[in-house]
């Protein structure tokens, strides 16, 4: 006799059950949730049960129905019994649950209770980033954290108007189609809309070799070995499907086994689309969300974290893609949203492994990294064989090269 366990279709049922009994008599959940109706069935529910009907009920949208469920698996969770993800998974939960309901107050009374339920809850800062490169010390960046583990920075202010105008007039004339296509069963579907190009160093600009530098510095990692600046623009309706950033195949079978997989990204907002805010804004919370949010798309999302990021002219967002082993996090897993007005441009710099040997040196557990890593590259000692005298001078110049093509020399 075979078991088959209850199917996701099957706890729907329950849950909707469940609701219609207790709307139709009347019931107090907390007596509906201990199994007694009329009489007393004995099969209480515990907090997981009232957190999987909460979550479900999320889920299909009827947000004032799981908040109840929600609050009842909260009040039945106890701390000592160890479980502490699922009381930051219910406390989680309430904060989104009331946040769909517009109901601001008790989203952000939750959220407190969240961060003092779980000390270990990272606490996001901003600050200037002033080391990890000497020049630095004169012009410190603005850092802001919006995740931390994996990882997601935005660096303030990186690009400058004038540099932002020098990159349209060399990429303007140059935008091609984006044309990649991914097949899902039998279909085939566009997985972005946009128009893109790659700024490849024989323009001469002497922009790019700036920016090359500034990205060598607020991220401590070379780019000497890593693929061209990449220029993609969105016009209305242009979007990126969810997707990485590093290669899934092996990098050798892409014809990258000396560039090395994209370690990290540098994403550059060049443009922003339009903003629109509302004429009646009553307090300082709708304040904030309205400005913070530019309401017309575009926005960077990252769906595997709970984080989108709206984008800021000037500014660069940054994560790493690999775990120090080398293996990809899945967790980059990002996208960029529909642009519903006007138009957005980004530019985007992969920095690829080869190169950061010294700069971020492998650990021996898989997911340390970065932050504890964060140092200025010492490449000098990479180069101490004759055949790498050249590239040396080229680094040393601050012109940076496609591998393939500094490697076809020797």
């Amino acid at each position: 006799m075979s078991l088959s366990y209850p199917t996701q279709e099957n706890l729907n049922k329950a849950a909707f059950v469940l609701a219609t009994i207790q709307n139709t008599y009347k019931l107090n959940l907390t007596k509906l949730a201990d199994g007694v109706l009329n009489v007393s069935f004995k099969t209480p529910l515990n907090e997981h049960d009232c957190f999987a009907i909460g979550v479900t009920f999320a889920e299909e949208e009827k947000y004032h129905i799981a908040v109840v469920w929600l609050l009842e698996a909260f009040r039945r969770f106890n701390k000592t019994d160890g479980a502490d993800e699922l009381g930051a998974n219910i406390l989680n939960n309430l904060v989104y649950a009331y946040k769909m309901l517009n109901n601001i107050k008790e989203a952000s009374f939750w959220l407190q209770q969240l961060l003092h339920a779980v000390p270990e809850h990272p606490q996001l800062k901003c600050k200037y980033l002033s080391e990890n490169h000497p020049f630095l010390k004169l012009a410190p960046v603005k850092l802001e954290e919006l995740y931390l583990g994996p990882d997601v920075y935005l660096f303030h202010n990186v690009i400058s108007d004038r540099e932002i105008e020098d990159i349209n007039s060399v990429s303007k004339t140059r935008f091609k189609p984006c044309a990649l296509f991914k097949k899902r069963k039998s279909a085939e579907y566009r997985l972005r809309l946009c128009d893109s190009t790659f700024l490849e160093d024989d323009i001469g600009s002497k922009t790019l070799i700036k920016l090359y530098r500034r990205v060598h510095d607020f991220t401590g990692m070379t780019v000497n070995y890593s693929e061209e600046l990449h220029v993609v623009k969105y016009s209305v309706g242009g979007y990126y499907a969810p997707h990485t950033d590093f290669w899934r195949k092996t990098t050798s079978e892409l014809g990258y086994e000396i560039q090395g997989n994209r370690l990290a990204t540098v994403l550059f907002y060049v443009s922003v689309v339009e903003k629109v805010i509302s004429n009646l804004i009553k307090d300082y919370v709708s304040v904030v969300e309205k400005l913070s949010s530019p309401g017309q798309g575009g926005a960077t999302v990252f769906p595997h974290l709970g984080l989108n990021v709206y984008p800021v002219k000037g500014a660069a967002l940054f994560w790493k893609n690999l775990y120090a082993s080398g293996e990809g996090d899945l967790d980059t897993v990002h996208a960029s949203c529909p642009v519903i007005r006007g138009s957005k441009m980004i530019m985007t710099q992969w920095i690829n492994s080869i190169g950061q040997e010294l700069s971020l040196p492998c650990s021996l557990k898989k997911e340390q990294g970065w932050r504890e890593n964060l140092k200025l590259p010492i490449l000098e000692k990479i180069m101490n064989t004759s055949k790498h005298v050249q590239i040396k001078r080229d680094m040393q110049n601050c012109r940076r090269y496609d591998s393939r093509k500094v490697f076809s020399r020797y």
